[in-house]
């Protein structure tokens, strides 16, 4: 039976966690500092005449493993070859599939499953949907009548999104967003009502987004499909389109739009909807245009902005330069363009250096007290802590012990709120 004491600590610890709640209720999270990263970069080494060969990051795990693509050391880009880059290893080539001429990775999950697009030789088709894991590659095909299909995202229960349709004659349709799931692939036009469709991305609770519309370039509206409802959403601020690229858990999306530009041009604008709200991202200096492509649990996101491309990470109505946050000597570094962020704020992409185009991994440089890596203190941290409270299991450090005392308690707490903001 728990005594006096212990009630009182357990009423202390529920009016904390309620306080918790409320400030993050009032504010998601803390606006301090953005991040600043270490960098790693990996290469695809070809060899004379033409030593490297342009790498590019497309998605990263929750543990840090990158997966993309390189071109080909001979033919360039029309030749792909897909990679997987793990953390503490080297990277790894995808071997192509007999009777297939280029393979690029586009999505990857937290058990190494890989999705991407892949080209027969034969040149039936255009581009074909594959799954790959455990050393196998899964061509997804086409629903009838299709000559290509896309995949893009993956989620860890082995759910796969994209798109297929028929290129050539637009019959039975141009483009229509499917769910993959047990081998079977589902088209969503019947769910989306739409014409033409494209899925980007599939949140682990299922959620997912994309475009809905005649075409990305015309009228594209982005859109949540939860289950068997949809939400349409607006087009940007001052723009005449919108699709979504990236969702997470609670809903929130992350994309970009078009507007018309004051010669007539089109101008990209990246957007992210958080709490039903469309959030206009903006540029940053000297650029013209911004695409967002990434987005974690903690709402970050990332991009880049053209032309010139530099890559940005956005967080709390902020959007930072990545140049600006990176720690490197890498001679002639510049990142050029972020795809993908995990919820530990690691990022992937694409950088240049004085030997080109480098896959890019970039960590957060951790700051004491930040439980949940956003680059800063405040009250996720807070509600962090406070479900570690008691021992630590084993009776060893753990995270929320800031002390390493092998316990949580009111001196990691005072330590945590020292470091507020």
């Amino acid at each position: 039976m728990m005594g006096k004491t212990g009630n009182r600590s357990r009423a202390w610890l529920n009016r904390l966690a309620a306080c918790a709640a409320l400030a993050g209720a009032a504010s998601a999270s803390i606006a301090g500092q953005p991040c600043h990263y270490s960098v790693e970069i990996v290469q695809h080494l070809c060899g004379a005449p033409n030593p490297n060969s342009p790498t590019f990051g497309q998605s990263i795990s929750a543990n840090g493993t990158v997966a993309g693509y390189y071109w080909d050391c001979v033919t360039d880009s029309d030749n792909s070859r897909s990679f997987i880059w793990p953390v503490g290893a080297s990277m790894q080539t995808i071997t192509l599939p007999t009777g297939t001429a280029l393979m690029e990775a586009l999505g990857l999950n937290d058990n190494g499953w890989i999705v991407g697009r892949m080209n027969l030789s034969n040149d039936t088709f255009s581009d074909l949907a594959f799954l790959y894991h455990d050393g196998q590659v899964i061509n997804l095909g086409t629903l009838p009548g299709g000559t290509h299909s896309e995949a893009n995202a993956i989620a860890n229960d082995g759910t796969i999104v994209g798109w297929w349709g028929n290129l050539g004659t637009g019959i039975p349709t141009p483009s229509e967003a499917f769910r993959w799931t047990n081998g079977l692939m589902i088209g969503l036009g019947p769910i989306l009502q739409t014409a033409a469709s494209k899925a980007y991305d599939i949140s682990e609770n299922g959620l997912i987004t994309g475009w809905v519309g005649d075409a990305d370039n015309t009228d594209a509206h982005a859109f949540i499909l939860n289950g068997s409802r949809v939400t349409i959403l607006p087009v940007i601020e001052g723009g005449f389109t919108s699709e979504g690229r990236a969702i997470n858990s609670s809903g929130n999306i992350a994309g970009y739009g078009r507007r018309q530009g004051p010669t007539g041009n089109t101008i990209f604008g990246a957007f992210v909807w958080i709490n039903g709200q469309m959030i206009t991202l903006g540029v940053l200096p000297g650029f013209t245009h911004s695409n967002a492509y990434g987005m974690n649990a903690h709402n970050q996101v990332v991009g880049g902005c053209s032309p010139g491309v530099h890559g940005f990470v956005w967080q709390d109505g902020v959007m930072t330069d990545l140049n600006d946050v990176i720690q490197t000597s890498i001679p002639s570094f510049t990142m050029r363009l972020a795809r993908s962020i995990n919820d530990a704020g690691q990022i992937t992409g694409d950088a240049t250096t004085q030997n080109g185009t480098v896959v890019v991994r970039l960590t957060p440089i951790a700051q004491f007290a930040d439980l949940t890596g956003d680059c800063a203190v405040g009250p996720a941290d807070l509600a962090q802590l406070l479900s570690q409270w008691g021992q630590c299991p084993g009776r060893l450090p753990c995270a929320a012990d800031l002390n390493a005392d092998a316990i949580v308690g009111p001196a990691d707490l005072a330590q945590l709120l020292a470091h507020w903001g």
